[in-house]
């Protein structure tokens, strides 16, 4: 089951357990060189339960993706609160059927398509995939 912070005020503690999990933000070096870390906006489609408690049924729900050092972080919001749901790419499972992302974490998971029926930012997905093999292929700290 994932782990979904509160993030709508400062909090130093929750800020390293996420850090702890996926690894500080990216430099603003690497950010340029990497031609960016955040993703597009995405439209939740369907959501296991732990984050389907947080998302309004029969209303359009959206987030976005920040690539980390040791895994990614999605950002949502529920009910004027930002929440985030971060995943270490060696809990990772990420699945593309055409415009459709699956992004699973253990037993937890969240579908997206692109939203305002954009298309799918292929470079992104890219980056996903390199960065998760480049952790993967390095050896366990």
């Amino acid at each position: 089951m994932g782990v979904i912070y509160n993030v709508s005020y400062k909090d130093k503690k929750i800020q390293r357990q996420i850090e702890d999990e996926v690894g500080p933000s990216i430099s603003i070096l690497e950010r340029f060189r990497m031609k960016g870390v955040g993703s597009q906006r995405f439209q939740i489609i369907q959501a296991s339960f732990d984050i389907g408690n947080y998302i309004v049924e029969n209303k359009l729900n959206f987030c976005n993706i920040e690539l980390r050092s040791l895994g990614l972080v999605l950002y949502f919001r529920y009910k004027n609160e930002n929440y985030v749901f971060p995943i270490a790419y060696r809990k990772l499972s990420f699945y593309q059927n055409g415009e459709n992302i699956s992004i699973y974490k253990n037993s937890s998971f969240v579908k997206l398509i692109p939203a305002q029926n954009k298309a799918l930012d292929s470079t992104f997905v890219k980056k996903i995939q390199d960065l998760r093999a480049r952790y993967i292929s390095e050896p366990y700290p």
